[in-house]
């Protein structure tokens, strides 16, 4: 879906959450970690890492902001050039056992 206007010019938030293989969740978020830390060596930004502590849910997400859609269609775009972001999704679907990926746009109305 593309955003016109003034919808476009908005706050997009990009948040991905992993459900780690039993035994597994300490390296989950390593491996986490090193992806946020391979996305500032792509000159991208490292987003948040999040580790569950309490409450249902993913343990592992990571939230990463872009100022508009712009900004993270060119996120998008870079990611999908780098064969290490390639290696490093490779490598972390040997790790989890589901993965979601939400997108949403920061309601500024309410």
């Amino acid at each position: 879906r593309r955003w016109r206007g003034e919808r476009a010019r908005r706050m997009i938030l990009e948040m991905t959450s992993y459900y780690p293989r039993a035994g597994c969740e300490d390296e989950v978020l390593a491996h986490r970690r090193r992806g946020a830390a391979l996305r500032a060596r792509l000159g991208l930004p490292q987003g948040e890492v999040l580790e569950r502590i309490d409450g249902e849910g993913a343990p592992v997400r990571w939230i990463c902001r872009y100022p508009d859609e712009a900004a993270f269609r060119a996120d998008l775009a870079r990611r999908a050039e780098s064969a290490a972001f390639s290696q490093q999704i490779k490598e972390m679907s040997g790790l989890i056992e589901r993965f979601e990926r939400s997108v949403y746009r920061l309601d500024d109305e309410g």
